[in-house]
């Protein structure tokens, strides 16, 4: 079989991964590992939430209710899922999706909060990340399809579901908020019934010019569409697919799409790696066609970190917006009370 060729986002995700495992490695150079442990991740992540979140509530003692599992995407992309059940008596189900050059164990710990809630938690690793098969890494684009591989797994293994709700992470956000609205037709059938949206991007269009300001400052703006057109024509060749297709901004105002139920949309006011204005326009347009959708920025929040910078905050918003969408509802100051979280939502002025 030939050999693909290496795209730009390979290499950045390559920097990714390597980003991120380092700093899993960094935390856990002063403890103890377990070697019988059938799940050392969980060990380094807890760790982490130690040291580098500072955050004693966000841990995993109760490893036997994890499990790993594989099922294939439609294009035979073989995905890794993990399953955590600390409520085996609840039919609630959150799936949680990472951001890009992450893996599921950091989106299970991002949707940890909701186990309090009643939930149980499907995380999984994207093609190219983590455990999952190799393929070429589109930013959403194919992702999707990662998405619906492990919904059908879920699906199939739990025809039980009694309330049923997703949530992602800059690239995870992104791949939340396609499946809601492109494939919002299945997802109402299974009677979806809330989105968790932090950081995400509408188009990979408005993500790249992000960067190039951020980061290219000097560069000029017709250099900028060269270069941004020459980056899309790469991945469509690279993956056979259309990132120009996978405009979100499009696809609610032009092409009629409904999406499947309502978003929390978070997002840092001055996030280095994705828009702002991507999340207010997706929440505007969204709500233009279906009404609950809710918005909230921070002040200070690195990308995909607000539930480290602010947990408070963030988990206050996460358990009153699902509480709406519940429809047995749940005790939210009972557990904000766990968190010993006593202090009311920031007020962040004109948000």
């Amino acid at each position: 079989m030939r050999k693909r060729k290496i795209t730009t986002i390979d290499r950045v995700q390559r920097f990714c991964n390597k980003l991120y495992l380092n700093l899993e490695k960094t935390v856990s150079w002063r403890f103890k590992r377990n070697k019988k442990s059938d799940f050392p991740e969980i060990e380094r992540l807890n760790r982490l939430m130690e040291v580098f979140y500072k955050n004693k509530f966000l841990r995993i003692e109760d490893t036997q209710n994890l499990e790993i599992f594989k099922t294939m995407s439609i294009d035979d992309v073989e995905i890794e899922l993990l399953t955590y059940t600390p409520n085996p008596d609840s039919k609630k189900w959150i799936i949680a999706s990472h951001w890009f050059g992450g893996h599921k164990y950091w989106a299970l710990y991002h949707a940890l909060v909701l186990t309090k809630a009643g939930y149980n938690i499907l995380a999984y690793d994207f093609r190219n990340h983590g455990n999952s098969g190799d393929a070429p890494a589109t930013m959403g684009a194919t992702e999707h399809r990662d998405f619906l591989a492990v919904l059908g797994w879920l699906r199939s293994n739990h025809n039980d579901i009694e309330t049923f709700g997703i949530m992602g992470t800059s690239m995870g956000a992104y791949v939340t908020e396609y499946n809601n609205i492109v494939n919002g037709d299945i997802l109402r059938s299974l009677d979806l019934k809330f989105c968790i949206a932090d950081v995400p991007y509408g188009s990979m269009e408005s993500l790249f010019w992000k960067v190039k300001h951020q980061y290219l400052k000097t560069m000029t703006r017709r250099s900028t569409e060269k270069r941004i057109n020459k980056l899309i024509n790469k991945i469509n060749k690279a993956a056979n697919v259309d990132l120009r297709d996978c405009n979100l901004f499009r696809k609610l105002k032009y092409e009629n799409y409904v999406p499947a139920a309502p978003t929390l949309f978070l997002h840092g006011k001055y996030d280095r790696v994705t828009p702002i204005s991507d999340s207010y326009e997706l929440c505007l347009l969204s709500e233009a066609v279906l009404k609950g959708n809710e918005i909230y920025a921070f002040q200070n929040s690195p990308h995909t970190q607000s539930t480290r910078v602010h947990f408070a905050d963030q988990t206050r918003l996460i358990l009153e917006f699902v509480n709406k969408h519940d429809p047995k509802g749940f005790d939210v100051e009972g557990i904000l009370q766990q968190y010993e979280i006593t202090e009311k939502l920031s007020d962040n002025y004109g948000v």
